[in-house]
């Protein structure tokens, strides 16, 4: 049986909503606490359909990975619903969900948002306890959120160290810095130079040292 919002996949499996299909994301909003993976970022669809990362809508990401990650948060289906009686006697400090380590914001094209709480990994290693927003019920599913939405978005970024140079353009660039980010956990990021090369005409230089 199904209450709250809840549904039943194919195979007869609770899901904590709906389905949502990688067409149907409109967002994904992913904020994260723990120490290592500590950010916030957004997968966004944009006007012409293409999702971006927010704030970064130039920058590559895996598809492949990004696919799971819309596959995790939007098909809910859940391994275990932990009993009312349960909940009631433990609280939610028992399954990491007072304060949760993860947070994720699904939005669909239709406006329609979800927002999921990530808490502690349960002992067998192979899930995660889950809530809903708004709905005071805790969920088990499996290892596949801590793989995809317990991640920080340098996971998904697709490292690329500079656009592609052929043997036509190389002798166009002047200057090349490499910097490196830190990204606090609203966002907001902080960089810092790594190193620096600039161009000098060898002509030049000859002919200053010639006089």
């Amino acid at each position: 049986d199904t209450n709250d919002g809840e549904d039943l996949s194919a195979f007869n499996n609770l899901m904590i909503y709906k389905k949502i299909d990688n067409n149907q994301v409109q967002s994904i909003k992913i904020t994260n606490r723990a120490e290592d993976n500590a950010g916030t970022y957004t997968f966004e669809r944009d006007k012409s359909g293409e999702m971006r990362i927010k704030g970064h809508e130039n920058t590559a990401f895996d598809a492949e990975a990004y696919a799971y990650l819309a596959s995790v948060c939007g098909n809910t289906t859940t391994m275990r619903k932990i009993s009312a009686e349960a909940l009631e006697k433990y609280g939610y400090d028992e399954y990491g969900l007072d304060a949760p380590q993860s947070t994720m914001t699904i939005t669909t094209t239709a406006g329609v948002s979800h927002t999921l709480d990530i808490g502690k990994e349960i002992v067998s290693g192979n899930g995660y306890y889950v809530r809903l927003a708004g709905r005071d019920a805790v969920y088990i599913m499996n290892s596949y959120v801590g793989r995809y939405i317990l991640k920080p978005v340098e996971f998904y970024v697709s490292p690329i160290l500079n656009y592609a140079l052929t043997e036509k353009n190389y002798m166009f660039v002047y200057n090349l810095k490499v910097t490196e980010f830190d990204y606090a956990e609203n966002g907001t990021p902080t960089a810092n130079l790594v190193t620096a090369l600039s161009y000098w005409d060898y002509a030049e230089l000859h002919f200053s040292a010639v006089l």
